[in-house]
């Protein structure tokens, strides 16, 4: 495993343990309806999609694959999948069309949806910004 790739290893290998955990969630709440869970799988797929668009720039600025069109029409459709339900949910509050249910857990238990609207899709976009004004071929991108 290359140094350079540690930290997407990481995020990544997490990304799949959200994503695997919370659709075991969702198997054993299908199971038992009373079952209350607050892992979800949609975080998970979050991270795998924003780590797999950060991983791409990142291996285009280092000379390790070439820049095609395609490569960044996947890179941006895998940043729109990462922030379609924020989108959503900030245009449902706008309009005052939002779910009491989903302002219920932001008030009670606010770590999952708090990580699943704001803090992943904001990490995600945030590296990919800056890895891709990064020079490209520079040893030292993180």
């Amino acid at each position: 495993m290359s140094k350079r790739f540690l930290w997407s290893n990481i995020a990544l290998g997490v990304g799949w343990f959200f994503f695997l955990g919370g659709l075991a969630a969702m198997a054993g709440r299908a199971q038992d309806p009373t079952m209350e869970t607050n892992v979800a799988p949609f975080m998970g797929l979050q991270i795998i999609l924003g780590v797999s668009a950060y991983r791409s720039v990142k291996r285009t600025k280092l000379g390790l694959k070439e820049e095609s069109f395609e490569r960044r029409g996947l890179e941006i459709a895998a940043l729109v999948i990462v922030w379609h339900r924020t989108a959503i949910f900030v245009v449902a509050l706008l309009f005052g069309k939002h779910n009491p249910k989903l302002i219920h857990e932001f008030y009670n238990e606010p770590a999952v949806p708090l990580m699943e609207h704001l803090i992943t899709p904001v990490w995600t976009l945030t590296r990919y910004i800056l890895m891709r004004r990064t020079p490209a071929n520079t040893d030292n991108a993180q």
